[in-house]
């Protein structure tokens, strides 16, 4: 049985398009992932932002977009301290 993971790529706005340039793991529960996420600074389907955030679902070789949004480098680097001390939360307190 596969096991279903969660990540947050970030992307930053570039003239080819939309370029990933690091990733988070946030676990293996949904409910728990989703929250974190939502939790995030940033407007849902931000299209015109200059940075992206996007959750996915990853079993086995399928990568799933769960959703994004996008933001400013300012709520980047406050939603970068949100993941870690979540992620951290999730993997030692929980």
């Amino acid at each position: 049985m596969m096991r279903t993971s969660y990540e947050i790529a970030a992307n930053v706005k570039a003239p080819g398009g939309w370029h990933p340039f690091g990733y988070f793991q946030v676990g293996y529960d949904q409910e728990k992932a989703v929250a974190i996420f939502e939790g995030l600074q940033g407007i849902p389907g931000n299209h015109g932002a200059a940075l992206r955030l996007e959750l996915f679902e990853h079993v086995g070789d399928e990568s799933l977009l769960v959703a994004h949004k996008g933001c400013t480098l300012d709520e980047f680097t406050v939603n970068s301290r949100i993941i870690a001390r979540d992620v951290f939360k999730y993997f030692h307190l929980e």
